[in-house]
């Protein structure tokens, strides 16, 4: 049986906020709304508008469509997607020429460490 899609709403927008590091206080913040809101939609106790929806999904700053989608237990376990969210939540308030910078800096370290591990091949 499908869960409603209120209750998928609801764990997305959880996992994504645990993902991204942050409080239920800051995501209320970032998104304009009560904490107290914020958790009941998280725990399916109330429902929000698409524009809530919206804003949720701004404040977490994934796409809105990310938000629809059937929540994904192994990908918290994934050590790319891990990163990924890491790296986001550096990158999040930086400049353009900030998060390229952090980038060159991120290539520099991946091919020293590339070239100081046995049996990896060197990045390009």
């Amino acid at each position: 049986m499908k869960k409603d899609i209120y209750e998928t709403i609801g764990a997305r927008i959880r996992q994504e906020r645990k993902n991204a590091g942050l409080t239920l206080q800051k995501l209320a913040e970032l998104a304009d709304i009560s904490v107290s809101f914020l958790s009941y939609i998280e725990a399916n106790k109330k429902k929000a508008s698409l524009n809530t929806v919206k804003k949720i999904a701004d404040g977490l700053d994934v796409p809105l469509s990310a938000i629809f989608e059937e929540p994904r237990m192994e990908t918290a376990r994934n050590p790319v997607y891990e990163a990924k969210q890491k790296f986001g939540q550096i990158i999040r308030d930086k400049s353009k020429d900030e998060i390229y910078t952090i980038l060159d800096l991120v290539k520099a370290g991946s091919k020293f460490v590339s070239s100081k591990t046995p049996g990896r091949k060197k990045s390009k």
